[in-house]
């Protein structure tokens, strides 16, 4: 039954995304969640974000607009304000499948002890076309730690309490809260991984990914030194040793779920990209 689906709260960190917003709008609203709390943060767009805002504006229970620290801090804010029993956020450039929200509402209806579930997804250009579609294996903290994200954050969901016991999005970083959030959320609550896709993940000129690598690996260099036996900082060489060890592991992971050859196919196209250009 609908109602007894539980409440989800989905976040919107936004900056000036009005030529997706919408998209990531309409995937939330058309999916008809009956137990939904929508919350916009938007960090002070100058752009048409608010524009588009204003015409679902009935639909959400709180929108702000207004100057913040950055994109974890206005996520964590977001939660603060939340009261859903799920919870999750959404950048304002990236999508759902359609349904998908339904089923997370019922995986975690029908299975009371989960407390951190996530699915596979989707690379999709600035048009929506489809990249490739990401299998993800299944959940292995010393992997996630070791060779960084097999959670994606556009399918990923969560129980308030785990949230509130991990400590919650770290307003400090810059790139990296999702990875640090989900190294938190999984050292207390090992994850469930739903093998369907959930969320799309929009790759684009003016996207984080494309413009802030550098930043990325700093700052998971930063979380894996406090969370890893062998620090990358302190025992760069017994961490390179465990790092080879839990890579290996994935590949493994990866050809067991039939993924690997799309995970090689798309590098590899990658590669050739990056050298022609």
């Amino acid at each position: 039954m609908n109602s007894s689906l539980p409440r989800l709260s989905i976040v919107i960190p936004s900056f000036n995304q009005g030529d997706f917003i919408e998209r990531t709008i309409v995937s939330i609203l058309s999916q008809d969640y009956p137990a939904l709390e929508l919350i916009l943060m938007d960090g002070g767009s100058t752009d048409e974000t608010m524009t588009v805002v204003e015409q679902y504006r009935d639909r959400f229970a709180i929108v702000k607009h207004e100057n913040d620290a950055g994109q974890a801090d206005a996520i964590a804010r977001g939660f603060a304000m939340s009261t859903g029993e799920i919870m999750t956020w959404l950048n304002s450039d990236d999508t759902y499948l359609p349904g998908t929200l339904r089923r997370v509402g019922e995986f975690f209806r029908d299975n009371p002890k989960a407390a951190f579930a996530y699915g596979d997804y989707q690379l999709i250009d600035a048009n929506d076309a489809l990249i490739v579609e990401k299998r993800q294996p299944d959940f292995d903290i010393g992997i996630v730690k070791y060779a960084f994200l097999t959670v994606p954050q556009m399918s990923a969901f969560w129980r308030r309490d785990l949230y509130l016991q991990s400590g919650g999005v770290d307003p400090g970083f810059r790139f990296a809260m999702d990875y640090d959030l989900f190294v938190k959320l999984g050292s207390l609550s090992p994850a469930a991984h739903l093998p369907f896709p959930i969320g799309r993940f929009r790759i684009h000129p003016a996207s984080k990914t494309t413009n802030l690598e550098s930043v990325r690996q700093h700052e998971d260099r930063k979380i894996q030194d406090r969370v890893c036996k062998y620090s990358p900082i302190r025992n760069p060489l017994r961490f390179a040793l465990a790092r080879k060890w839990y890579q290996t592991k994935l590949v493994a992971l990866l050809w067991r779920n039939g993924s690997l050859g799309v995970r090689l196919r798309s590098r590899i196209g990658n590669r050739f990209k990056s050298l022609a250009s």
